[in-house]
């Protein structure tokens, strides 16, 4: 089926499901975090964001994709047809990110630890305990958003729009020009603060980006998972989509805690690390859910219900002092 074309005048948001409305703009305040530059983009994601709802029902919106959209949005701001071209057919390449159960997710991770395995820094992870699945989900979800200053992602589009071996390629790029740092650390908590910390590093665009390409010029495209072999994942996953939210295998919400903000997530990272991949995906509650996509997806950005978890956590005390 043809897709309609894109008018940045002609999206309201009626037609679409009303549950999806509500996570997308719930979604949308968070995309920019502390990136001013990101901040004057949001109409146009959201005008963008259900276009897509129109063009790919199959896949609709799922959280992350509003980050997606953004850096498109930015790098087009007088463009907003060629914004959402660029961005559709992004989507479409590596759209089995966000399927329901997430079914490139476990053959990305593997591709990376393929092209990881041997250098210094993933040996370095290992040893400490922090698995592939602790840090890359996010980074994938957003297409290196969360470890990215938009000026290097801007920099660095055109390749990433080529797909998944791009998207791989430029994440070991960039743990590559960190490997000093990474080596430093020495305790599991310290290395899952500095990955988390990516976006703040140094880096030079034009080196990462000559380093990425030569990489992936040099793996085989073997290695890399394609639509043909994804079905072989779906029911691997450990996360599942449940209309636009990611809950866990028993159904559970956790994305976003409902009746509160998220504690902090090393925290419980650091008591989880001898237990199952499993275990760490899922939590032990919705508010226990530390390591979450929520958290993963917009760091800089309080989860809803943050205010209100600490209005009633004050109310407790106080009631506490005057029994």
């Amino acid at each position: 089926m043809q897709a309609a074309p894109f008018s940045p005048s002609r999206h309201d948001g009626d037609g679409v499901n009303a549950e999806v409305l509500r996570q997308l703009e719930l979604d949308l305040p968070r995309t920019a975090g502390t990136d001013v530059a990101l901040h004057g983009c949001i109409g146009r994601v959201r005008t963008m964001i259900l276009q897509h709802l129109e063009d790919d029902p199959e896949l609709g919106y799922c959280q992350g994709m509003t980050l997606v959209a953004a850096v498109f949005a930015a790098a087009h701001n007088d463009a907003e047809v060629e914004a959402y071209r660029r961005f559709a057919a992004f989507v479409q390449r590596v759209r089995g990110l966000w399927l329901p159960g997430f079914p490139l997710l476990q053959p990305s991770i593997a591709s990376f630890e393929a092209l990881a395995k041997g250098r210094p820094w993933f040996m370095h992870l290992v040893r400490y305990g922090v698995q592939t699945e602790m840090f890359l989900p996010q980074a994938l979800l957003s297409m290196l958003v969360t470890w990215l200053p938009l000026r290097s992602l801007l920099h660095c589009l055109q390749f990433l729009e080529c797909g998944l071996k791009s998207l791989l390629s430029l994440a070991v790029a960039l743990l590559d020009s960190q490997e000093s740092q990474l080596l430093q650390q020495q305790s599991f908590e310290e290395l899952m603060d500095t990955i988390q910390g990516l976006k703040n590093c140094k880096v030079c665009p034009n080196r990462l980006l000559e380093t990425a390409e030569a990489q992936a010029k040099a793996v085989d495209l073997a290695s890399f998972p394609e639509s043909a072999s994804v079905a072989n994942f779906r029911r691997s996953g450990r996360l599942h989509r449940k209309g636009s939210k990611v809950v866990d295998e028993e159904g559970i919400e956790i994305l976003a805690a409902p009746t509160g903000g998220l504690p902090n997530n090393l925290e419980w990272l650091a008591q989880q690390k001898e237990d199952s991949a499993s275990d760490w995906w899922q939590g032990s509650s919705p508010i226990n859910a530390i390591g979450s996509l929520f958290h993963w997806i917009f760091p800089d950005c309080e989860a809803p219900g943050k205010e209100v978890a600490e209005t009633a956590e004050s109310g407790k005390e106080s009631t506490s002092h005057s029994m």
